[in-house]
């Protein structure tokens, strides 16, 4: 049997979410997923958009099939500390062989030759970091002038995006642990984790979407596992033709309704 574990705050659970569970289960022909997941609050000290428990039976009716909440201190800690943590913690489970993780990239070779770098710290690029730190750069900046000069102006690129940071901090976690999980990555496709514009197959919700003309509303699988309160308010928006057609109120109903972005209406 092969386990495949996901450190994520499904904040809230999404159809990215959903995808990148499935590819990792293909891929790696996975029997078993595990998360570790932030609690009720997130990074940065965020509170959560919905309870830990509400996004952790989102994800046990999406595929996971156990879910660990990540300790508050790390999950509201640096990227390096969240995703040493949450490494840490799926490695002393002992039952975990593939840690899965998106990336904007979606080479897992490239972002390990970073990591490698960051995890080991050779004099070049202490030496060259310390320079720029000492010129007044920032240390971001800093970091990726010295990872260009220490690999090549191609990998520099690749601590420009969240994911592909994220991943990279795993990948040292991976490497500072000498850890036997073995890393693999998914491609972060559709919209950018800063981008405000959107397509309206991925932002619409299947509740939405499974709205017919004649009135009907299909409840997508997963129903059973939300707050009454969320699909009571859905089904009054849908229903009533006005509110769909003021823009203002339209944009607050997909806002709302992000928390029910998991699948296509085909499933």
């Amino acid at each position: 049997m092969k386990t495949v574990g996901i450190i994520a705050e499904y904040n809230p659970f999404h159809h990215g979410h959903l995808y990148q569970i499935r590819q990792l289960k293909s891929r790696t022909g996975a029997d078993f997923v595990v998360a570790a997941m932030s609690g009720d609050f997130v990074q940065r000290g965020k509170p959560a958009i919905y309870d830990k428990y509400t996004r952790t039976r989102m994800a046990l009716n999406s595929g996971v099939d156990l879910v660990l909440e990540l300790p508050v201190c790390f999950a509201t800690g640096s990227a390096e500390d969240f995703a040493a943590c949450g490494v840490a913690l799926l490695e002393r489970l002992g039952v975990v062989d593939v840690l899965g993780f998106g990336s904007e990239s979606g080479d897992c070779q490239k972002l390990f030759q970073v990591a490698s770098v960051l995890a080991e710290e050779p004099n070049e690029y202490v030496l060259k970091l310390q320079n720029l730190l000492k010129q007044g750069v920032s240390f971001p900046a800093a970091r990726a002038a010295a990872i260009e000069h220490c690999c090549g102006d191609s990998l520099k690129s690749l601590l420009l995006t969240p994911n592909n940071i994220l991943a990279i901090e795993y990948l040292k976690a991976l490497i500072r642990r000498d850890s036997p999980i073995k890393p693999v990555t998914v491609r972060r496709i559709g919209q950018g984790y800063h981008d405000t514009a959107a397509a309206k197959q991925e932002i619409l919700p299947p509740l939405l979407l499974s709205a017919r003309p004649s009135g009907k509303i299909i409840m997508p699988w997963y129903a059973a596992s939300f707050p009454k309160r969320y699909w009571r308010f859905c089904k009054i928006c849908l229903m009533n033709v006005r509110f769909r057609n003021t823009p203002m109120k339209k944009r607050f109903l997909v806002h709302r309704c992000l928390f029910f972005q998991m699948i296509s209406v085909s499933c």
